[in-house]
């Protein structure tokens, strides 16, 4: 499109999303009125990034929404594609993180209840909350991950033996 100070538009739409995509205008493809042809251009260059990173909570030792009284949990945070910048504040809990650590691409972290009472019952939920980590491109995490529950119950069984024909 030819607008009126002579500077030209066009779409340039990529093929193949994560790689190099470049664009120039060779000499001589575009003449003024005088028969003058261009200079060659510069090169623009850029990446597509097909879309924006995600993440997913399991652990190495239950499923989401089970019950146990093991004192703590192994979570697997695992990202959609190469990740940086994830520490563990990045979380959002009600628990508590002993150990967080980088594993390849994934990071693992143990998760206890806040007290280690063996009296009490609690449901643990973690998640990592929107924007809180970016790809290699540098996009954040535009949607929470899933929420992990972990339902602790450190109540041990009571039992009590009575007997209806002797006191």
């Amino acid at each position: 499109k030819n607008n009126t100070n002579d500077t030209f538009e066009c779409v340039f739409t990529a093929s193949t999303p994560y790689t190099e995509n470049t664009l120039s205008i060779p000499q001589n493809t575009i003449t003024d009125g005088a028969g003058n042809g261009n200079n060659a251009s510069n090169i623009f260059t850029w990446k597509w990034n097909k879309a924006r990173p995600t993440m997913t909570i399991s652990s190495l030792d239950i499923s989401s929404g089970d019950y146990s009284n093991l004192t703590s949990i192994q979570l697997l945070f695992t990202p959609s594609e190469v990740i940086s910048n994830f520490i563990v504040s990045d979380t959002s809990h009600n628990g508590q993180i002993i150990k967080f650590e980088a594993s390849g691409n994934n990071y693992i972290g143990t998760l206890r209840p806040y007290s280690n009472n063996t009296k009490t019952s609690k449901t643990i939920n973690i998640e990592v909350p929107e924007n809180k980590f970016n790809d290699t491109y540098g996009y954040s995490n535009t949607i929470s991950s899933n929420v992990f529950v972990w339902n602790y119950d450190g109540i041990k069984p009571e039992i009590t033996i009575t007997s209806d024909t002797i006191t």
